[in-house]
């Protein structure tokens, strides 16, 4: 369920971005982009202050990065994602999805966790 709602979160926003030109400079690697890899570094400092803006997750802890946009290379879509997952957490767990566009943290899909 966590999949389907995080690729039609993905869906909506890509939609909502359309026409967007980003910095004029195709190609050229922002803060949390690594050409020879993934578009989206979760260790970035770029993803690390994302997580850290959202407090803590249920139970007090920090949130824990679980997955991301897997596009990979120098052609980089304009909207990039990551799921912060509860640490310890279960399928029932709450979630947040995080969306990234040239190099800048948007926000969440939504105003708080879901399960």
């Amino acid at each position: 369920m966590k999949t389907h709602v995080a690729a039609f979160l993905t869906v909506a926003a890509a939609t909502a971005l359309t026409g967007c030109t980003g910095n004029g400079t195709a190609g050229a690697p922002t803060p949390a982009v690594v050409q020879a890899g993934l578009c989206l570094d979760l260790d970035s400092a770029l993803v690390t202050d994302a997580f850290a803006s959202l407090g803590t997750a249920p139970g007090g802890d920090p949130w824990v990065p679980g997955t991301g946009s897997d596009a990979a290379g120098e052609n980089c879509p304009a909207l990039l994602w990551a799921t912060a997952e509860t640490p310890g957490g279960t399928v029932s767990s709450p979630t947040q999805v995080l969306f990234f566009h040239d190099g800048t943290y948007l926000g969440t899909a939504t105003a708080e966790s879901y399960a």
